[in-house]
């Protein structure tokens, strides 16, 4: 019998929380990761996030941290989605509907929408500006 795990698509937001001294909504990524450790629930992500991650850890940690997050990253093995024609059309498609939204933002909503899945964000301003769409969660109201 196939077990069925919760399957989310957690954007860089929520993932940075793990390797920043952030407080806000920090416990409820925490929270994700260890249930993700611990397989109670999947993880997904477009192809880019790791990039997205390490630009950003790149530029305000220290080159030993963020290359330890980058191996703490590869090890978990989350399911990598490449950016198809389809996906990128519909993320494209978010972005005209809801202005000054990133590729970046939308990819990560597109890939939950295509999936029928749940994107996780702690970017309360895009969240704000696409809740109606669905899919999404703010990280502060994850359980």
């Amino acid at each position: 019998m196939a077990e069925n795990k919760a399957l989310y698509v957690l954007d860089a937001s929520v993932i940075l929380k793990w390797f920043l001294e952030e407080t806000e909504n920090r416990e409820q990524a925490v929270r994700l990761k260890d249930e993700y450790i611990d397989g109670d629930i999947k993880i997904s992500i477009p192809f880019y996030a790791y990039s997205e991650i390490l630009n950003t850890l790149g530029r305000l940690v220290s080159k030993p941290k963020a290359i330890s997050a980058l191996s703490f990253l590869y090890n978990l093995r989350f399911v990598e989605y490449e950016i198809s024609y389809a996906h990128a059309h519909f993320a494209i498609d978010i972005m005209n509907h809801y202005q000054a939204v990133s590729f970046y933002d939308a990819g990560y909503h597109a890939l939950a929408l295509d999936q029928n899945i749940t994107l996780i964000t702690a970017d309360k301003k895009y969240y704000q500006k696409v809740k109606k769409r669905g899919n999404i969660v703010f990280l502060g109201d994850y359980k």
